[in-house]
């Protein structure tokens, strides 16, 4: 059995203490605020984590992007020219164009290692629940699975995952394009604070208030 490498991407909130420690790759997403683009890494090395939310309490917007093609292929080509295969556990696809940009890029660097093995799953998870999938999948690679195991095993556990979550409104979420814009006036009108979830399309979806 070869060797593989588990790598995740900025979303998962693990700390990068953990992420080091468990021997996680994890290639950023970016944000842009105030006409500067900041890689999002775990340690908060471009923008710290206080200075972001200090600046978002004070009215400034940000946007945010997927993992880029450089981040991809620096990360891929690293890992598989040292004969050690990957398995990407990739934010959900109903959130994020990162699983497709890692299709894209993993056709392009697979071609330079075509006996290596690079292995994507959709976990249609976010933030911690997208981590806690990560870190089971660390202790199922310790039981023995294989990266082609691996995917079958990420397949059917991201369905056993989840998380409920509350935000304060749903402008940035409107913003972001991930609610449709009714749903953010509503919310606003009657001044609630919605309580979201992941359904099974990896998708922000209403749970309550």
């Amino acid at each position: 059995m070869r060797d593989f490498v588990i790598m995740t991407d900025s979303c998962c909130d693990l700390t990068d203490e953990m992420a080091r420690e468990l021997g996680i790759v994890v290639v950023p997403l970016s944000l842009q605020m105030g006409g500067q683009t900041y890689r999002n890494w775990l340690d908060g090395r471009d923008i710290a984590f206080q200075d972001f939310y200090s600046r978002i309490r004070a009215g400034e917007t940000a946007t945010t992007s997927a993992v880029s093609v450089g981040d991809f292929q620096e990360q891929m080509r690293a890992i598989l020219s040292q004969g050690m295969d990957i398995l990407y556990l990739s934010f959900s696809s109903g959130l994020s164009g990162s699983y497709d940009v890692s299709h894209i890029v993993a056709e392009q660097v697979q071609g330079q290692y075509p006996d290596m093995e690079l292995h994507i799953v959709d976990t249609k998870l976010a933030s911690v629940a997208e981590a806690l999938l990560v870190y089971e999948a660390i202790r199922q690679r310790e039981k023995g699975l294989t990266a082609h195991e691996m995917v079958a095993w990420a397949e059917e556990a991201r369905y056993f995952v989840n998380a409920l979550f509350m935000v304060d409104d749903l402008e940035s979420l409107r913003r972001g394009g991930r609610i449709p814009d009714s749903v953010a006036y509503a919310g606003a009108k009657l001044d609630v604070k919605p309580l979201l979830t992941i359904d099974l399309e990896g998708k922000l979806s209403l749970k309550g208030v």
